[in-house]
């Protein structure tokens, strides 16, 4: 039975603690056009449409009368004149093996997702089938709203064209259970004059964010204008709160902002205010209430006048109110200037012990511990609500230099970070010999019980977990203002909530100040982790870092640990790196992720999120790539360099690529010139490669070069796709297609087969004859007379007495692969260009 849309909205119920209807709404409307738009919860006034049908016909008979979605899967129109106009969308599956529904989320996306009647090996879940908008990040262009996030808000699109929803540095969530919300800012902006500064800039800073705009929001535009004069006129100014650098003009705009989003359409720069170190929000604010002394100054005299001219006594008195509130000043500043770098430097909140002591129950529930301290859980007042955190005891601070430091290290950088997958700091405490940190609670745990634990997480969720942590490490090397190496990326430092995974624990935090590239310092990290230049008293770099997250990559594809021969029950499995490079040269990436449907249905992405892992872990830190490249090659916005298949993994370089073949050994030692070293710079069709493939086989058995004679009455083989990179490298594995009689010829039953440009092929099969071993016919005419005297020494007796002369093919042996007898052969491009024609 259809369902139908008439002329009303579709509002989602959202429960965020309180029970409201969310803000985006789906409507038909009188003209008829189907639309999506935010709309004020107050009133329930609809803003401008981010999305629209567009059957809003001219002709009032042919515009939109319903909306349908049916058991077919598809949504459409059905106008007046009883034509429809399908929404989406482009294909469906079958109605009767699948669920669907149409959900306005609560992120404002109109979603089809669908949902298997029976389970046939894969699990029962809902999956996106089709959505609106592309981009809701951008989509969103309504004057008046927040936008498809909050005030003050900053909107990105994920890879599932998803928002993610953050607040820019200085600024938090103003309800914590509402990620979606708005953003307050941590500080006041006020343009009253302060006592112990002398102008704004002393008081705020900048941070500086890319292609990050809140477009609605201007009041003043500045043209031209160059970048230090956008800065500095924001600076100055108490109204402003960010400012947008595009080109030569300089828009400044003031709170709330509404409509943020970062997304390469921006194309500018923005500057973000924020207040420097721990300075009283306001001269107003009740926790420095002897701070205000200058304002009142006349009021006080006149009072003291008064007071002098009716009581000595009453002078008296006056005079110590006097000496008693300077008296506490004084204790203050000895009290800030004995915790060294409290709440004046940074913008957290300093915690008294007897708080923290209070909010963890006397530090009652532990919830992990390391080198350097116990963390237990607990949850502390934060404005009008209590919020679960985790407080980090760091013991015998005073005793241990190296805990001093690490506090130190922790407050002053993890203050200044701002990023989704990095563990946010919320305050702290100093008070005599007590260093805690208090850190955002991350309610799913570390990564290492969830990744080592009974039962293994889906495919998805670990991807999107890599990609988690590789961007919080791109953040903290290229991303904030003082690079930082972290030193210790392993699993039980990557915490968890529902919504994304964050980086955890910086106390082995190195940092490197912006001009320099590189550091010396103790052995740190975990085994296992550690990259070898730390053995080596070698300068260390950020590729420490890379080197510690490809062994977790590893990891998270595997799910198991990188040291756990007790699990593998064997040395060839004992340790991760070494097995995951076996399993690459020997083309058994499957092995790596047995019983794990998701992951080999997702085939491409399995392979080059292995072959990143690879490049992580070179045991040259040249070789390994930075973070940012690293963070693209698993986003696919840069394809993944590939490696020479030989006695272990060696990167491919422009001098390796003249002089080596990918023969497995056979040639490897014959100096083959570039001229005969060729990659496959044309589409081979599986097709044309299997026809060319039997022609072949034909031909050996016509002239009775092999026995085609076997039980079944004709051979059988079985055809294998190597995908090959650039200049003939290894780049990815493909489960094997079989090609079987039909017509008395021999046919490829493959379908989709993955070639494409500058790929080659190999192909392999049963051993029919034992007393030969045969390969592939290449062109020998260009080859050099010692080369060929080499070549016919190595093989002339196996392909019985065939030579190597002018213009003859040759037949080259190939090494045997597997236990039960297949081959394995390369084509070259002469011999590939034949097959194709």
């Amino acid at each position: 039975m259809d369902n139908y849309l008439a002329l009303h909205s579709l509002l989602m119920d959202i429960y965020n603690g309180n029970n409201f209807l969310d803000r985006f709404q789906l409507r038909l409307l009188e003209n008829g056009n189907l639309v999506l738009n935010t709309r004020d919860l107050g009133t329930d006034f609809a803003y401008d449409a981010y999305y629209k049908s567009n059957t809003d016909d001219v002709n009032v008979t042919n515009r939109g009368n319903r909306v349908i979605f049916n058991e077919t899967g598809y949504i459409f129109v059905l106008t007046r004149s009883n034509q429809t106009v399908v929404l989406g969308p482009t294909t469906v599956l079958r109605s009767g093996d699948y669920y669907y529904r149409a959900t306005l989320d609560f992120d404002g996306v109109f979603t089809l997702y669908y949902h298997p009647k029976t389970e046939n090996g894969n699990p029962k879940t809902w999956t996106v089938l089709w959505s609106e908008p592309d981009n809701i990040c951008v989509g969103i262009t309504a004057s008046e709203g927040r936008g498809a996030c909050g005030f003050n808000s900053i909107c990105t699109i994920d890879d599932y064209k998803r928002p993610n929803c953050s607040c820019p540095e200085g600024y938090s969530l103003l309800d914590s259970n509402d990620k979606n919300g708005d953003c307050k800012p941590n500080f006041t902006l006020s343009c009253e004059e302060d006592d112990h500064k002398s102008s704004n800039g002393d008081l705020y800073d900048l941070s500086v964010l890319i292609d990050t705009d809140w477009p609605l929001s201007d009041y003043e535009q500045l043209n031209p204008s160059s970048e230090e004069m956008c800065r500095n006129s924001c600076l100055q100014d108490c109204f402003c709160a960010v400012a947008i650098l595009r080109g030569d003009s300089c828009w400044k705009k003031k709170l709330p902002l509404s409509n943020g989003r970062k997304d390469s359409v921006v194309n500018g720069k923005a500057f973000m205010k924020f207040r420097k170190g721990g300075l009283p929000p306001s001269t107003t604010d009740p926790r420095f209430p002897l701070w205000d002394i200058k304002k009142n100054d006349r009021t006080l005299i006149l009072v003291g006048f008064v007071l002098l001219g009716s009581s000595l006594f009453v002078n008296v008195a006056l005079l110590g109110v006097f000496c008693l509130g300077f008296f506490l000043i004084y204790q203050k500043k000895i009290l800030n200037s004995r915790h060294g770098f409290g709440a004046v430097e940074t913008n957290l909140r300093c915690f008294s012990y007897e708080e923290l002591a209070e909010a963890t129950d006397g530090f009652k529930e532990e919830l992990g511990r390391g080198a350097f301290g116990i963390v237990y859980g607990g949850a502390v007042q934060m404005g009008n609500s209590r919020t679960s955190v985790a407080v980090k005891k760091l013991d015998r601070v005073v005793q241990e230099k190296e805990r001093e430091k690490e506090f130190r290290t922790e407050v002053h950088v993890i203050g200044q970070t701002h990023h989704k997958n990095l563990v946010r700091l919320v305050g702290f405490c100093d008070q005599g010999e007590h260093r805690i940190l208090v850190f955002e609670f991350m309610s799913n745990g570390t990564l290492a019980s969830f990744l080592f634990g009974e039962t293994k997480p889906s495919w998805n969720q670990r991807s999107e977990i890599a990609l988690g942590i590789a961007r919080g490490l791109l953040y903290l090397h290229e991303e904030c203002s003082t690079q930082i190496i972290h030193c210790d990326i392993k699993p039980q430092n990557i915490l968890l909530d529902d919504y994304y995974s964050a980086i955890a624990d910086f106390g082995l935090a190195k940092l490197l100040m912006i001009n320099q590239s590189q550091t010396n310092t103790g052995i740190r990290g975990t085994r296992g982790y550690v990259a070898p230049e730390w053995f080596r008293n070698k300068p260390v770099t950020a590729k420490v870092d890379v080197y510690s997250f490809g062994v977790l990559l590893l990891e998270i594809i595997a799910c198991r640990k990188n040291v756990d021969g007790s699990e593998m029950g064997g040395d060839e499995r004992a340790i991760l790196t070494d097995w995951v490079c076996d399993c690459f040269l020997n083309y058994e990436l499957h092995a790596l992720v047995e019983d794990d449907s998701e992951a080999l249905n997702d085939w491409r992405k399995l392979q080059r999120f292995l072959m990143v892992g690879i490049w992580c872990i070179q045991e040259d830190p040249s070789e390994r790539p930075t973070m940012r490249k690293v963070t693209q090659m698993l986003e696919r916005v840069v394809e993944v360099p590939v490696f020479w298949v030989d006695e272990r993994m060696v990167p491919l370089t422009d001098k390796d690529s003249n002089y080596k073949l990918a023969y497995d050994g056979f040639l490897s030692k014959v100096p083959i010139p570039p001229t005969n070293i060729h990659a496959v710079n044309v589409t081979l069709p599986a097709a044309a490669a299997a026809e060319g493939y039997q022609t072949l086989i034909k031909t050996l058995v016509d002239n009775k070069t092999i026995d085609s004679s076997s039980s079944s009455g004709s051979p059988r083989f079985d055809l294998m796709l190597l995908s090959m990179g650039p200049d003939g490298h290894v780049a990815s594995l493909f489960p094997g297609h079989p090609l079987l009689k039909e017509k008395q010829r021999w046919v490829a039953a493959v379908e989709d087969a993955p070639f494409t440009p500058r790929e080659r092929v190999t192909f392999t099969f049963p051993v029919i004859n034992s007393a030969a071993n045969f390969g592939f016919v290449i062109t020998a005419s260009d080859l050099p007379a010692v080369v060929k005297a080499m070549l016919a020494e190595k093989v002339g007796k196996a392909v019985n007495g065939r030579g190597c002369g002018e213009g003859e093919g040759l037949l080259l042996p190939v090494e045997m692969v597997k236990p039960r007898g297949e081959m394995r052969w390369f084509l070259d491009k002469s011999t590939a260009a034949k097959i194709e024609g």
